[in-house]
């Protein structure tokens, strides 16, 4: 697995949604996958509604924290962990061992994919997610460069619960 975290200063009227396209944006050039869906993968670790899958397997998981600053703009802490490749059974496993000791659902390996799995890639392209990611940083000094709307490439699903 591989982690991508970014901290900056949101800029006047971004919000928490225009920080998780942000982390689409940056995997859809990053990775150059075809198509990367978002929402929930029931089953899946940590599941929320801005997973990216790939044919409805999880590949990214996503998360967020803001904190105010003394100088009003608030601090966003972006990350984003992708599974590269290994063996995601002994995962799923070891997370739905917490799981139930909290009395949470089990996790699924079969609703994950990892990167090498459901690519052509065979490692993570790590200079390609890093250049991707300073071109987004770039335009957030600019306020009018980012965008509250989700491109034509990045499609949002909502799976139904099996």
């Amino acid at each position: 697995m591989a982690n991508l975290a970014l901290s900056f200063d949101a800029p006047e009227g971004f919000t928490i949604e225009d920080g998780y396209r942000l982390l689409t944006r940056i995997f859809r050039a990053g990775l150059r996958v075809e198509t990367l869906d978002i929402g929930n993968t029931p089953g899946s670790f940590c599941d929320g509604d801005w997973n990216l899958s790939i044919n409805g397997r999880k590949l990214v998981g996503t998360a967020q924290r803001w904190r105010p600053t003394h100088h009003g703009s608030p601090r966003v802490l972006a990350h984003a962990m992708v599974l590269v490749s290994g063996d995601i059974a002994s995962g799923a496993d070891s997370v739905s061992a917490f799981h139930r000791d909290l009395g949470l659902s089990p996790v699924k390996a079969d609703v994950h994919t990892s990167l090498c799995s459901a690519t052509h890639h065979t490692d993570l392209p790590a200079e390609n997610l890093l250049a991707a990611a300073r071109g987004e940083l770039a335009h957030l000094s600019n306020p009018m460069n980012f965008s509250t709307k989700e491109t034509n490439h990045i499609h949002r699903h909502h799976p139904h619960p099996s």
